[in-house]
Order: C-alpha cells, then sequence, then structure tokens
C-alpha cells in the first residue's frame, strides 16, 4: 500500500468513526460554552467573590477537586462574567 492510499483509507476509517460528533470544538482545551451548568460548588465562589466585591475584606478561596471536573472552566468563565456584573477584575 502506498502513502497516497493509506491516507485515504484513514481518512475514510477516521470520518466513519467521528461521524456523531457535530462539533469537535467542544473537546478544544480552551473551550468554554455559552452557559456552563450550574453547580453547587461554584455558588459559593461567587459568593465570596461578591461578598468581596461589598466589603472589600479578601477572603481566600483553594479550589479542588477531581482532575476534568470543571474547575479551570469554571474559573475561566466567571472570569468574564464577573467584571460585567462588579468592579471586580478577576485574574
Amino acid at each position: 500500500m502506498d502513502i497516497k492510499a493509506y491516507l485515504g483509507a484513514q481518512k475514510e476509517q477516521i470520518s466513519r468513526r467521528t461521524r456523531q460528533v457535530k462539533d469537535f470544538s467542544v473537546f478544544d482545551f480552551s473551550y468554554i460554552p455559552e452557559e456552563p451548568v450550574m453547580r453547587d460548588e461554584c455558588k459559593t465562589l461567587i459568593d465570596e467573590m461578591l461578598h468581596f466585591d461589598v466589603s472589600g475584606i479578601p477572603n481566600h478561596q483553594a479550589i479542588v477537586g477531581s482532575r476534568g471536573s470543571g474547575k479551570t472552566l469554571m474559573v475561566k468563565y466567571l472570569q468574564h462574567v464577573i467584571p460585567e456584573s462588579t468592579g471586580l477584575n478577576v485574574t
């Protein structure tokens, strides 16, 4: 089998295996959905940010959880949403 034939066969095989995927961008590590699922753990973080916005008294937070649970996604999402609603700059 030559290289061109192999490329064509592999492309066809991969296309068949991934036919059900409609949007591959959701698998990108930098992907942030327009509306992530609101989790109870996130409410505590948001409440502390709002408390700091009102009082100016910082309360440090540690975000822990298992791999793939959405920690980074939630912080990246809050970096966009919090400044729109408050005077805070989340970095």
